[in-house]
């Protein structure tokens, strides 16, 4: 299964005005070896963060480009669409995440189980994810993996018609009475993208 990095970082003022600024280096990770395809787009609630993430076709390609002397070529690209330091974070979710990142809207989750095991997060997260991709207005397969950088963290994505659909599902409280008691258990972090896949 390929990885996913994502690099999340604050959008500069030129970013915010003119998205073309952020293309340079969007292209220049497009020719890096091991690169799949990008997708990239701002967080819906606060309409400044931007969320990119890069699939690979492993995670050794990114650690090799993260080594590599190219990395200061992406760096110089970058500089003028970043309003703050970049985090860097790579999964290997459950299931190929093309449909929930092409999806009209996306939900990017981050899970970290307050107390038990791993294997219980994932268990409990294979539940939510079965129920979402149930409901209407989804895009499945909602996806689900731990972070490489720390396996206590799991990244979770899921495609929705958009965030009115996602909020709808919640109100109804379509998770039931064993979903519920489930994210209870978890401290989880929910933001919403509009993702574009860049093509050169």
């Amino acid at each position: 299964m390929p990885s996913v990095e994502f690099v999340v970082f604050p959008a500069s003022d030129a970013l915010l005005a003119d998205e073309s600024v952020i293309f340079p280096a969007l292209d220049f990770i497009s020719k890096v070896e091991g690169y799949i395809k990008t997708y990239w787009g701002l967080q819906l609630e606060d309409k400044k963060t931007l969320y990119w993430a890069i699939v690979w076709e492993s995670y050794e390609h990114h650690k090799a480009f993260m080594q590599s002397s190219e990395l200061h070529v992406l760096i110089s690209h970058l500089k003028v669409a970043l309003g703050g330091k970049p985090t860097i974070q790579n999964v290997v979710y459950s299931d190929d995440a093309t449909n929930a990142f092409t999806a009209p809207t996306t939900e990017l989750v981050t899970f970290k189980k307050k107390d038990g095991s791993t294997d219980e997060l994932k268990a409990g997260l294979r539940y939510i994810a079965d129920i979402v991709d149930k409901l209407e207005k989804t895009h499945p397969p909602t996806v689900f993996g731990p972070t490489i950088e720390d396996p206590s963290v799991f990244f979770a994505a899921a495609g929705w018609d958009s965030l009115e659909a996602h909020q709808e599902a919640l109100a109804a409280k379509s998770l039931g009475e064993k979903g519920v008691a489930f994210i209870a258990t978890v401290d989880a972090s929910v933001v919403h993208a509009i993702f574009k896949q860049y093509s050169a």
